[in-house]
């Protein structure tokens, strides 16, 4: 899989027009590449100076987590967890949690952002989902940043309502690429 510098250019516009677009509270994020939507999310809001401080609410193990942002080499301390805040780039300060501890507190205390991801294992399940919906609604975060993992496998009608903007980071796929990727998860 590859993706076109013109792709990613064309992600980073939208991202940063649905930042400013005060009318646009929750954005989606899609694409085949799941590592590259995170770190291009986060990159993008790395660049835009009134954005600096976030949770990112996982839906997976926090040593998923750990190995992606290993992998990625965009955190200055590996010691992740859900206790401190990170420093990711320049300019973003990130905490971690589960999504299931989800709080009020978490939302009030300033927050720029609040990113979901992955969001699979949430959607697969209909009660999560409808906390997931609750969460999102209540959510103060200044944008909510909805991910999604393994685009192929994921159904998304149950949150469409609640999206402001939806963006896809394009991926060039072969044919062979796209019959891969069904395989794998089908």
């Amino acid at each position: 899989m590859k993706t076109s510098n013109k792709s990613i250019l064309k992600f980073a516009n939208e991202l940063k027009n649905a930042i400013a677009d005060q009318k646009i509270k929750t954005i989606l994020i899609r694409g085949y590449d799941d590592n590259l939507k995170l770190e291009a999310t986060l990159a993008v809001l790395n660049d835009i100076k009134n954005i600096q401080k976030g949770t990112i609410f996982r839906s997976t193990s926090i040593g998923t987590i750990i190995d992606t942002f290993n992998r990625l080499e965009i955190v200055d301390n590996r010691h992740l967890n859900e206790i401190d805040t990170f420093k990711i780039f320049n300019n973003l300060r990130v905490d971690f949690k589960a999504w299931y501890h989800y709080n009020d507190s978490y939302f009030f205390n300033n927050m720029d952002f609040a990113i979901f991801w992955p969001i699979n294992s949430i959607l697969s399940n209909y009660q999560y989902t409808s906390e997931f919906i609750s969460i999102i609604n209540e959510s103060v975060a200044k944008k909510n940043i909805i991910i999604t993992f393994n685009d192929n496998s994921i159904n998304l009608k149950q949150i469409d309502p609640y999206i402001q903007k939806s963006i896809t980071l394009d991926t060039d796929l072969s044919e062979e690429d796209k019959e891969s990727l069904k395989n794998n998860w089908y």
